[in-house]
């Protein structure tokens, strides 16, 4: 019998499969790599102010912190270079100016919100009104999630594999699924666990956003430029651009979707680039926002590990902490 099975290898589940193995347990993995991902397609983004309010979201602060020494101690341990702190821009409505204006002044806004507004460093539309956004940072995700992926082969306790929740076999002091009996089943499944029947009884909200990928830009940008949609750049030349808000939960590529992403673009004046990948995905959000990080009701064996909206990466290291102190 082995300690766990982790099904879904997205960022959270990563992280906390990689954690219990240092923690010297045994895992199974198993994964679906024909099944879209949230993490896949996100730009791994971690920003103190977020949202069309400026605002500084419950606990972020000392999340950030942890994510911060948890990255940096990761890339030595998987001896890659996924993580980087990085400049942010930002340009304001009307609306959004009054609220700079008062939040500048105030902590803890004003340790995170330039005091004045700025030139920003590129040839991008300059008649826009920017602040500077600090304490910035970025997480390449097909890098960290590649070098995951390294490591759970080498460990040899990784499966492609497309999950049943019929196949699960529940018993007082131990679940088997797929021939293999652990201690605890863990569903890292990001929004696919809202379809299972195990979990029917959480209210999920969950939340489509479309994403591109392009190259090859006229600019050539080294910082993230943003308002209600961002732009972030990679070491390759590439940039991810979204994200949008949809409720129509498809993972379809629409029309209107890449066309607010391009307006954006146009309206920050960047042009003359190549669209190499257009992306949709879905967030995993219960109705209290807050991550579904609990064992199912009844068979207390079985627990979510999921829920963390749009902010993953910033959330999950300090969330697989607060999971193995509860849990292990």
């Amino acid at each position: 019998m082995i300690d766990a099975i982790i099904v879904g290898q997205g960022i959270a589940g990563s992280i906390l499969a990689y954690q219990l193995l240092q923690e010297g347990l045994s895992i199974q993995i198993f994964h679906d790599q024909k099944k879209e991902s949230a993490s896949q397609i996100a730009a791994g983004l971690i920003q103190s102010i977020s949202g069309r309010h400026l605002s500084i979201a419950d606990d972020s602060l000392k999340q950030i912190l942890f994510a911060i020494h948890y990255y940096k101690f990761l890339e030595k341990q998987l001896n890659t270079s996924f993580f980087s702190e990085i400049s942010c821009y930002r340009y304001l409505t009307e609306e959004q100016l009054k609220k700079w204006q008062k939040k500048s002044t105030i902590e803890p806004y004003k340790y995170y919100l330039s005091s004045e507004l700025v030139t920003p460093p590129h040839n991008v539309n300059k008649a826009l009104s920017f602040i500077e956004v600090l304490n910035n940072y970025l997480v390449n995700p097909a890098v960290l999630l590649a070098a995951f992926y390294d490591f759970f082969k080498q460990k040899n306790c990784i499966s492609e594999h497309c999950f049943d929740e019929t196949g699960i076999e529940y018993h007082s002091d131990y679940v088997s699924y797929n021939g293999i009996k652990a201690k605890r089943l863990i569903l890292c499944l990001g929004h696919h666990i809202s379809d299972l029947d195990l979990f029917k009884h959480v209210d999920f909200q969950n939340i489509k956003g479309e994403t591109m990928t392009i190259s090859n830009i006229k600019q050539s940008l080294d910082v993230v430029y943003q308002n209600s949609e961002w732009i972030v750049p990679y070491n390759d030349d590439t940039y991810r651009v979204g994200a949008t808000y949809d409720h129509n939960l498809t993972t379809e590529i629409t029309p209107k979707g890449q066309e607010t992403l391009t307006q954006f673009l146009n309206t920050l004046g960047v042009e003359d680039y190549n669209i190499t990948g257009q992306h949709a995905g879905i967030r995993c959000v219960t109705k209290n926002r807050k991550p579904l990080i609990a064992p199912h009701p009844e068979k207390e064996r079985i627990l979510a590990f999921s829920g963390f909206g749009s902010k993953g990466f910033m959330t999950c290291p300090y969330y697989v902490d607060l999971f193995m102190k509860t849990f292990y």
